[in-house]
């Protein structure tokens, strides 16, 4: 069910003395009833407006049917979700006070490196990899490094044809996935389909009871949370005690009176927030990046990179010129945390490094005489690329216009041996990608559009600004000012109290 601001949104009831002879208004995709056409109006109109959120999903910005339609498909792709995953998560979701995209952090980091009874994966047995599956975890520790971990499970490892071959008690380093089993996408749509979470931010997700019943989540906090929200709820209520005697006291208070202590805290606001920009006044934070004063010693630079030194440079290059030019290449933006752990990544496929190649092959390719060769080269006639083949494309453009280093990679990488190459490798291969993919007509065409831009808006920084109109007036509390800057603010602030004393009285 789609949320109105943030909270389920209860739909009309149907009339319990209608008559099937009685003419009414029906809401097409909520069914109900309206005997009045104005309240029918009045629903249909609120329907319409972009105020409402996909419950699974999280969209904002939608209108009734447009968040029905996300829920539904994402609802579809929830029914995927692996099975021996549901009691697990949903016990971490229950009564976790974090926000759905740290909530998701923490169980896709989770479950990276741990594993759960029903799970089947690659074993190593008897010194040969075989298929196995988890029966039970013997022990478990949450907080363990992935390098020093103690967990170990009792698999049994399974023939071809699906019978078990033997039972075995091994430790977490003998285990290994082919790839994660759980997005953040998936995981994130997975939660906000099996949970709940109040407007406030004190509140705490909770599994829908009957989930909970079903894969043994507890449907009650402990006593330590207990407690916890119990002295917050008593201090909520105390307040909200206190609130309410003090409105019933200012009731009997005048208008006037009302104004005139609005207008003086409001204008004591001001001079507070203007005297702070004086010189020798003590700043207060937080503040503009400009109002900042120049640091006394420069910081020590950055070091904590997975990668080589010698990395570094080519991987914060090629990281900017995807993050400039993302628009026009039609790649999502990433981190650099992001793209430092794809290129270290081991497994095969790697949708980042994927979507990355493919989008940088595709702007080389927009060269025709390039794309021609490369036709020639495949007899290719009609030259789509596809993500499928990124590979083999790869391999073709580094024969091509590849540099002395690169090319000797194109043999393994037609192989399907790409994840088998050295970091620096990958490096070396996407940094002779984006010299030429600079120069192509997407990139080119995103810098003819922006560069006239650039130069109006220097043009506009270097004129002259135009004078205030009351420069001759003398400036109020120039004696507080040391400098014009701080005078301008100052009768800024004259003319800004002047004008909210008559709109407060």
């Amino acid at each position: 069910m789609p949320l109105y601001k943030r909270s389920a949104f209860p739909l009309a009831e149907v009339p319990a003395d209608i008559s099937p002879n009685e003419e009414v208004f029906q809401v097409r995709f909520t069914k109900e009833i309206f005997r009045d056409y104005q309240e029918y109006l009045n629903r249909m109109k609120l329907y319409r407006q972009k105020v409402w959120t996909c419950k699974v999903t999280g969209k904002t910005n939608l209108d009734y049917e447009q968040a029905l339609s996300s829920e539904s498909k994402a609802s579809e792709l929830v029914q995927n979700f692996p099975k021996e995953f549901i009691g697990p998560v949903l016990r971490m979701v229950q009564f976790s006070p974090s926000c759905v995209s740290d909530l998701v952090d923490r169980i896709h980091k989770r479950f990276k490196d741990h594993f759960v009874e029903g799970e089947v994966l690659d074993g190593v047995c008897d010194g040969s990899v075989r298929t196995c599956k988890i029966l039970r975890v013997l022990e478990e520790n949450q907080e363990c490094e992935p390098d020093n971990c103690s967990c170990s499970y009792e698999v049994a490892f399974i023939k071809s044809d699906g019978k078990v071959k033997c039972t075995d008690n091994i430790n977490v380093q003998s285990l290994r996935r082919k790839k994660h089993p759980l997005t953040k996408c998936l995981l994130k749509s997975f939660i906000r389909e099996s949970a709940f979470i109040g407007v406030s931010k004190k509140s705490r997700w909770a599994v829908h009871d009957n989930l909970a019943r079903l894969h043994n989540v507890a449907l009650h906090p402990t006593s330590e949370e207990e407690s916890a929200d119990g002295i917050r709820n008593g201090v909520k209520r105390k307040n909200s005690d206190d609130d309410s005697v003090e409105s019933n006291g200012n009731n009997k208070r005048k208008k006037s009176t009302d104004g005139t202590r609005n207008f003086i805290l409001l204008a004591g606001f001001l001079f507070m927030s203007l005297t702070d920009r004086l010189p020798g006044s003590k700043q207060k934070y937080p503040i503009e990046d400009k109002l900042l004063p120049p640091p006394s010693e420069r910081p020590a630079p950055s070091s904590e990179f997975s990668l080589p030194a010698e990395c570094v440079g080519h991987l914060l290059m090629v990281w900017d010129f995807c993050s400039a030019f993302a628009t026009s290449l039609e790649i999502t933006q990433f981190t650099l945390d992001d793209f430092e752990e794809a290129l270290c990544s081991k497994e095969e496929e790697c949708p980042l490094l994927e979507e990355v190649h493919h989008a940088l092959l595709k702007a080389i390719l927009s060269n025709t005489n390039l794309c021609e060769k490369l036709q020639v080269k495949r007899k290719d006639k009609k030259g789509k690329r596809k993500l499928q083949t990124w590979k083999d494309d790869l391999a073709d453009v580094l024969e091509l216009i590849g540099s002395d280093k690169t090319k000797p990679y194109a043999s393994s990488i037609r192989l399907g041996d790409y994840s088998e190459l050295e970091p620096l490798a990958r490096l070396e291969i996407l940094h002779d990608l984006t010299e030429p993919s600079a120069s192509s007509i997407v990139v080119r065409g995103q810098l003819d559009e922006h560069i006239p831009r650039r130069k109006d808006s220097k043009k506009k920084q270097a004129s002259p600004e135009i004078e205030d109109e009351d420069d001759d007036e003398p400036p109020v509390g120039e004696h507080l000012a040391g400098t014009n800057g701080s005078s301008k603010l100052l009768k800024s602030f004259k003319r800004y109290v002047l004008e909210t004393r008559d709109a407060c009285l």
